[in-house]
């Protein structure tokens, strides 16, 4: 700990020199409304170098606080990967043996299902045939009865899954080629504009289509490492 940060219990505060300091500057600052001459300029970057020293103590002071729980966090986070790192890889493993599996019997699932839906098809085409050449309405009601205990009969065969389990069906995509996957489904590709390329081609007098830019012109100040702020 030092000047700029105090640490009560679970709790950490800005010391009150830091945030006198604090206080002072946003005063001095808050009268500048321009900076129209020279002398003015002077004092807005004495002011301006000030905030800069604070905030560059305070980012150090952070930092320096953060240190050892970092190292903390950085050691189990460590500990733990280590550990599960074989667990994680071996229940990957099963996943992939028992999806190849679930995957297999979906398959003669879906086949079942097809020759089930065909079977129904001629038995309904079938069942109108003969309801066609009744000639009282018992006879008609009786065949669609039998028809209907015929496909009651029918099952589909459904894919058995142990107790906790759950398929997930997914892609794993490797994309080959960008510009040819862009040509032809331009949604599934997300452009990015280069703002460092197109500041530099900006600064040699290159016109680029496509944006709007205006140059800003600001002032910074650069400081030395400062002692770090009280918490």
């Amino acid at each position: 700990m030092n000047d700029l940060v105090k640490q009560e219990g679970a709790e950490f505060k800005i010391g009150q020199s830091a945030v006198d300091a604090k206080e002072s500057i946003l005063s001095m600052s808050g009268v500048i409304g321009a900076v129209r001459n020279e002398a003015e300029q002077k004092h807005a970057v004495e002011i301006q170098m000030a905030a800069a020293k604070l905030l560059k103590a305070a980012e150090s002071t952070r930092k320096d606080v953060l240190k050892p729980y970092n190292e903390v966090t950085d050691a189990v986070n460590r500990t733990f990967r280590e550990f599960v790192k074989d667990l994680v890889e071996e229940k990957d493993r099963l996943g992939m043996l028992i999806g190849n599996y679930a995957a297999a019997e979906d398959a003669k699932a879906m086949a079942a299902q097809a020759a089930v839906m065909k079977e129904l098809s001629e038995m309904e085409k079938a069942r109108e045939e003969e309801v066609a050449k009744a000639t009282n309405v018992e006879d008609i009601d009786a065949i669609r009865e039998r028809y209907a205990r015929q496909a009651a009969a029918l099952s589909s065969k459904v894919p058995n899954r142990a107790e906790g389990q759950r398929v997930i069906s997914d892609w794993v995509i490797k994309v080959e080629n960008l510009h040819l996957l862009y040509s032809v489904a331009p949604q599934c590709v997300e452009l990015k504009p280069k703002l460092a390329t197109i500041k530099e081609m900006l600064d040699v007098g290159i016109q680029l289509k496509g944006i709007k830019a205006e140059r800003k012109v600001t002032s910074t100040v650069r400081v030395k490492k400062e002692t770090a702020v009280e918490v």
